[in-house]
């Protein structure tokens, strides 16, 4: 795999660890001590954030060392596991399939 096929899942990558990131620094500053029940709830959603973006993390590395391992014989930088959607209101999401 060269670092030309690479790029298209790079910014994949960086946008999952920045997603990830700022989740748990969101969830890690939260007041648990005095949190009220919506508080916790919010704390609980930031963690499903952190979870999903740690996923597509995974995903996107596991992809990375599969078409290096194969050594430059992938097709095409998107695989049948990914695909992009377009949302009612036009955001366009990028969704990875992922194996626990």
């Amino acid at each position: 795999m060269t670092d030309h096929d690479a790029q298209p899942l790079e910014p994949s990558l960086e946008r999952a660890k920045t997603e990830l990131r700022t989740a748990l620094d969101e969830a890690c500053s939260a007041d648990i001590e005095g949190a009220d029940t919506g508080e916790l709830i919010r704390v609980e959603e930031v963690l499903a954030i952190a979870n999903e973006a740690a996923k597509a993390a995974v995903s996107v590395r596991r992809r990375l060392s599969r078409d290096r391992s194969a050594g430059g014989r992938t097709s095409s930088p998107i695989s049948s596991t990914s695909r992009e959607l377009l949302d009612g209101d036009g955001v366009r999401w990028s969704v990875f399939e992922v194996h626990p």
